[in-house]
């Protein structure tokens, strides 16, 4: 049995909301390339103390973040609140930690020149996956 914790709150990244100024440190790129190492290896239990903001978000990151990642994520939802606010938002905080993301903390984590092509496909995966989009195929 192996434990990590990853704080997914205001001191390490701020998850959904507009703020600006937080910092993504490289001990965040190696815990982080740490869980992606767990999920790649199988049957891990992710779990946030809060809710499943954190949850989502850590699935979230891991898909779009890790290039061993191949399938979508269905992400977690509760009744008042729709999935398409669920995925933007999870979607949006990924992104930021993204765009501060050093040249150096993207080699960390592996990834490759073209992530960002990548990226939007996953993106649109990821979207796909929750019922975000539909698309109508034509007969």
């Amino acid at each position: 049995f192996e434990y990590l914790r990853l704080p997914l709150d205001n001191t390490r990244i701020i998850p959904g909301r507009d703020r600006i100024g937080f910092e993504v440190t490289d001990d965040f790129v190696r815990d982080l390339k740490k869980y992606f190492d767990m999920v790649d290896q199988g049957q891990t239990y992710q779990g946030c103390r809060f809710g499943i903001d954190r949850t989502n978000l850590g699935l979230t990151l891991n898909y779009l973040l890790n290039p061993k990642a191949t399938q979508a994520p269905k992400l977690l939802s509760w009744d008042n609140y729709s999935m398409g606010n669920i995925v933007n938002r999870t979607t949006k905080t990924v992104k930021k930690v993204i765009k501060k993301l050093s040249p150096e903390q993207r080699k960390m984590l592996g990834l490759p020149d073209n992530f960002d092509e990548i990226l939007q496909q996953r993106i649109f995966d990821l979207r796909y996956t929750n019922g975000v989009l539909r698309i109508n195929k034509l007969q």
